[in-house]
């Protein structure tokens, strides 16, 4: 009952720290990326042939790949408002097929948050190992992406609320060393900063800890993140002077 309210307690906080980011703005997102013409030359329907292929299969072209892809996403759409392991293995299933079929279709990046979303919200027991594995295929293949900051706090967010702190530590790790800092020195992710001493806490590394709070208190002092960096500083510090 304590580890239930404990999760519950972190699910409420970060819905603070990060906000609601659900399906319509998935949709907005993915209708924008399908808004791009299939091909610079004229209006030609390319006929979409794909029967399920799997990552292994033949490439196929772009103009096949982006019809491919809005084919696939339809289908998604309308099975969205659908609930039960049925639709969800659904789900999982069209939007692998995105990634392995249509990689380079901006589509395609923004489905990985999606399945990253579902693996660990939507399946019980999460799909921890599988989600992790995914995570590290889109970072191999999208080192630039602009969806990597959504793409990593959507990982980061659910091991948060699952109490997976040592994968949180090392994924926030990994985010706050290629985050750049601006001139005053206040990190480009403050969310990771704020994640990454999370974990540090929770795995007993408290002067780590304590440093990533300090940051957020210095940098951003207004945020729901400030408040709680100021309750883990101040419950430091009186066990401390308890201890002594």
């Amino acid at each position: 009952m304590g580890e239930a309210n404990s999760k519950m307690l972190r699910g409420n906080a970060l819905m603070h720290v990060l906000g609601g980011m659900g399906f319509r703005m998935g949709l907005l997102l993915s209708l924008a990326c399908l808004a791009l013409p299939i091909s610079s030359g004229a209006a030609t329907v390319v006929a979409v042939s794909d029967q399920g292929g799997g990552a292994d299969a033949a490439p196929l072209s772009l103009p096949v790949q982006q019809q491919l892809a809005a084919q696939l996403f339809e289908d998604i759409y309308n099975i969205s408002g659908g609930a039960g392991e049925a639709i969800v293995a659904q789900k999982i299933a069209l939007y692998r097929r995105i990634i392995d079929r249509c990689p380079d279709v901006p589509l395609a990046e923004e489905s990985y948050w999606h399945l990253l979303k579902i693996m660990m919200q939507d399946v019980l027991p999460p799909h921890k190992k599988e989600a992790l594995q995914l995570y590290e295929t889109f970072n191999r293949r999208y080192p630039e992406s602009r969806m990597r900051t959504v793409v990593s706090q959507e990982l980061m967010k659910s091991l948060y609320q699952q109490g997976e702190w040592a994968d949180l530590d090392r994924i926030a790790s990994s985010c706050l060393q290629s985050a750049p800092r601006n001139q005053e020195g206040a990190s480009s992710d403050p969310v990771a900063v704020f994640l990454h001493a999370e974990a540090e806490y929770n795995l007993g590394k408290v002067p780590a800890a304590q440093a990533g709070y300090a940051e957020i208190l210095h940098y951003f002092p207004q945020t729901r993140m400030a408040e709680i960096a100021r309750a883990r500083l101040a419950a430091i510090g009186n066990k401390a002077q308890a201890d002594n």
